[in-house]
């Protein structure tokens, strides 16, 4: 233990000294209500999500206790292009999944949570796995990536009164393991050529772990660190949040993808020897948004919020980003007191549609989606369907 702590400092003190840095993901799981709505959730957050969003939101009533599971599925894929592809043809098939790679990028990913929150308090623990290719296969000119992380959240939140207004201020701990691996144009091209493969022949039983067991890969430990506030006015709702204060760093050690899930399967997650001379972290996020709740008089019926975040301000600062990769801005419109809901928003300047139904005890939505992976409005539009469940007890 007294090692590791010194291990700790002395990465804090000498963050300067890398040669090369590496921004990562955020530890941040798709929702299909939230992408449905232009990916605001600053202002309004609740429930599992709150844990990964605004800690603030632990106060919200909306979506309190013990949740078990919250599973979501995601895949990057254009559902038109799906749906005009004639499965039954090999070559068809293979055209698909070369146009999509084109476009924007193809893959999965999906996780899988459990959460408690009530009385101010947001416990949760999340498992999230994420996969992307983009580029040329037969150029050759491709990269992508294969993720998988493992996150504890603890948190409170509180709530100050006042007059005619309140404020409610959130702080989350969040310790995650990770494993990453940022595919070369080759190991992407001989992973998705085995893929390929097997759609023209499926007696060859492709195996999955086959192709990536080989791949070089990182993995490690971090812990990050979350703050949130939201005013709360009545039908109008002001937040902000910063995420990964300061900027999440990771100490990761280097080996492969098998060596690294055969250390694992032994409870060995010491694989491998340690990163020299790069910093890999995730970026702080600093957001703020408006959410508006406007009364119709029939809020048993129906029952709209107008939602409105600029998301990333820090980050896109400093790389330049274009404004509508910072904006994200939508509607959801509750039906027959929550039962139903339909979302529309404007997500990094790219329409989103989602939908959903809810009961006491779960909740289930889904969402078609478009993000912008690329600095710039138009750079690489990245297109895809979420699903996820929830059981609430």
């Amino acid at each position: 233990m007294k090692k590791t702590g010194i291990s700790v400092i002395l990465l804090i003190l000498s963050l300067s000294c890398f040669a090369a840095e590496y921004k990562e993901a955020p530890f941040l799981p798709l929702s299909p209500f939230i992408l449905g709505q232009g990916g605001a959730f600053t202002a309004d957050p609740g429930g599992y999500y709150s844990l990964f969003y605004n800690p603030a939101g632990y106060v919200n009533e909306e979506g309190q206790g013990l949740i078990l599971p919250a599973a979501s599925f995601w895949m990057y894929t254009n559902p038109g292009d799906s749906l005009c592809t004639n499965w039954s043809d090999a070559q068809a098939a293979v055209d698909f999944y070369d146009a999509q790679m084109k476009k924007g990028g193809y893959g999965y990913g999906g996780s899988i949570g459990a959460a408690f929150i009530d009385g101010g308090f947001g416990l949760g623990a999340t498992l999230m796995v994420d996969s992307l290719f983009h580029g040329d296969r037969l150029a050759p000119a491709m990269d992508g990536y294969l993720n998988a992380t493992f996150g504890l959240t603890a948190g409170y939140a509180f709530t100050l009164d006042f007059e005619n207004s309140s404020l409610s201020l959130g702080f989350n701990l969040r310790p995650l393991y990770r494993i990453n691996a940022i595919l070369s144009s080759s190991d992407a091209e001989q992973i998705m050529n085995d893929f390929i493969d097997t759609v023209y022949d499926p007696s060859l039983n492709y195996d999955f772990f086959s192709s990536i067991n080989s791949v070089p890969a990182v993995h490690g430990i971090s812990v990050g660190f979350d703050a949130g506030a939201i005013l709360d006015l009545g039908s109008l709702k002001i937040g902000l949040s910063i995420r990964d204060i300061g900027r999440t760093v990771f100490l990761y050690k280097a080996s492969t993808i098998g060596n690294i899930l055969s250390g694992l399967s032994s409870f060995q997650a010491d694989t491998g020897s340690p990163v020299a001379g790069d910093l890999y972290y995730i970026p702080m996020n600093v957001s703020i948004g408006a959410s508006w709740n406007i009364d119709f008089g029939v809020k048993k019926i129906f029952d709209p919020t107008v939602v409105l975040d600029i998301q990333d301000i820090v980050e896109a600062a400093v790389d330049n980003m274009s404004f509508w990769t910072l904006l994200h801005a939508g509607v959801n419109c509750r039906f027959f007191e929550g039962t139903f809901n339909v979302q529309a928003g404007i997500n990094q300047g790219y329409l989103t549609f989602g939908m959903g139904a809810k009961a006491s005890f779960a909740e289930f939505n889904a969402a078609l989606f478009t993000r912008e992976l690329g600095r710039n409005f138009g750079d690489i539009p990245n297109t895809g369907l979420a699903f996820d469940l929830i059981l609430r007890f």
